[in-house]
């Protein structure tokens, strides 16, 4: 499973949980926000991968909470050997 998240296409906070949950097609009780989004991805047995491009813009569009985002991110990946991330200047991987 994996998903593109492209911070020029994210407008708001409400944009980008939209997008996290069609491309990962989370469950119903996703509740739309970092919390749920890390005991979703913490707790994830299938390989995950989240391709993150121009998290520049990103963070200019959300300030902070783009900040609060990789964090979650990087905690879950660090946490679950099935979540990956690869940032836009790796080699895109999907198989």
């Amino acid at each position: 499973m994996y998903a593109i998240i492209d911070g020029t296409e994210v407008e708001s906070r409400t944009a980008l949980h939209e997008a996290l949950a069609r491309q990962l097609a989370l469950p119903e009780w996703y509740g739309h926000n970092l919390d749920a989004l890390y005991d979703y991805l913490s707790e994830q047995s299938e390989d995950t991968l989240l391709y993150l491009r121009r998290m520049d813009v990103l963070q200019s569009t959300l300030g902070g909470y783009a900040e609060a985002f990789w964090t979650v991110l990087s905690e879950a990946a660090e946490e679950n050997p099935h979540i990956k991330l690869q940032w836009e200047d790796d080699t895109l991987d999907i198989e």
